[in-house]
């Protein structure tokens, strides 16, 4: 059985998260034990035709069916859909086409999955025929329609699973990755007053009469450009040079650029700007090396804070429209099922 996001036509990429589901919904059922029991009741139908028992195999055959056709009616979520059309396919799967008959189908100017479909088909027409023979044209009438609601399921599958990861593709949008920069950046330059706030109050230099290094708004502007604005453009630039369907796999290196790229200039800048301007001061009015950095970083970050913050709050506006439209459909698929929701399986008129 192919991996699930080869069956559904998902770029490779997105292996990981399909492992994660896959993995969730087998941990709910330990094992596929629905394909075990079919494949069982198949193999027992195989050794009995082969005897001569046609009764008795068309009895496990008709077993195996049903159990496949009641799954695909009675499925829920995209891997029920896939676990019951992989159980009708094994049904016919011991009616083998004949070799001239498969490199027809392979030599055909159509996709692989076509190529699979076609043969899937040839075998179904051969499991059909064997039932009509042995006086079962019910049977084979039943698993026609069976097979008919797999191949519609199979197609839709791969089609809602494209629009399902479209649906996330949107949390990786730029809208999102400069939300959480602007609010990291925040944070940061947030952490770092305090911890400025605690050493200024902790050493009672918050209290120094003297000015700390003078600041001019136009370079506490430059710091601001340089450090944030630059580094959302740099960040965005790179992102928007990656292939949609990549940018789920680069949004966290994305991220930690737009963070790493603006923090140096917030402690460098202060420090080597306060000692500086410490330099051009009066003797008599300079504070000690320690403290006039202290006040440096009092000065910059307080209205870089502010600023960051008002940008942060600025940019979630859109962004949590966005993301409540994305929850509420969320929801919708949970409520419904991801079957009912996607109208797999339904035929088109």
């Amino acid at each position: 059985m192919k991996p699930f996001y080869e069956e559904t036509g998902v770029p490779a990429i997105y292996a990981p998260i399909f492992a994660l589901r896959t993995s969730a919904h087998r941990a709910l059922i330990i094992e596929p034990w629905p394909r075990l029991l079919a494949e069982l009741l198949v193999k027992l139908g195989e050794e009995n035709r082969q005897g001569g028992r046609h009764a008795q195999a068309i009895f496990y055959y008709e077993a195996a069916g049903h159990l496949g056709g009641v799954m695909l009616r009675e499925a829920d979520s995209l891997r029920d859909g896939l676990d019951a059309t992989a159980i009708i396919a094994v049904v016919s799967g011991p009616f083998i086409i004949s070799e001239s008959e498969r490199r027809a189908i392979e030599s055909l100017p159509i996709s692989v999955g076509e190529k699979h479909e076609r043969i899937r088909e040839a075998r179904g027409r051969n499991f059909r025929a064997y039932l009509v023979a042995h006086g079962r044209p019910d049977l084979a009438q039943a698993y026609a329609r069976d097979s008919a609601h797999a191949r519609r399921s199979r197609a839709d599958t791969r089609k809602a699973s494209r629009n399902s990861f479209a649906q996330m593709q949107a949390l990786a949008s730029r809208k999102f990755l400069r939300v959480l920069v602007a609010w990291f950046h925040a944070s940061c330059v947030l952490t770092l007053l305090l911890v400025v706030g605690l050493l200024s109050f902790v050493l009672r230099w918050w209290k120094e009469k003297q000015p700390g290094p003078p600041w001019r708004w136009w370079e506490w502007a430059a710091l601001v450009i340089v450090a944030f604005v630059l580094a959302h453009l740099v960040t965005f630039l790179i992102y928007a040079r990656v292939p949609e369907v990549e940018r789920l796999e680069i949004f966290e290196p994305a991220f930690y650029l737009g963070l790493a790229s603006a923090a140096p200039l917030l402690i460098v800048v202060p420090i080597v700007g306060g000692l500086l301007k410490r330099r051009r001061q009066p003797p008599e009015a300079r504070l000690g090396r320690a403290r006039a950095c202290l006040a440096s970083f009092r000065t910059l970050l307080l209205p870089t804070f502010a600023v960051l913050l008002a940008v942060a709050l600025a940019l979630s506006i859109p962004a949590e429209t966005t993301l409540q439209k994305w929850a509420a459909e969320q929801k919708k698929i949970v409520q419904q099922g991801e079957v009912k929701y996607w109208r797999i399986g339904v035929p088109q008129h």
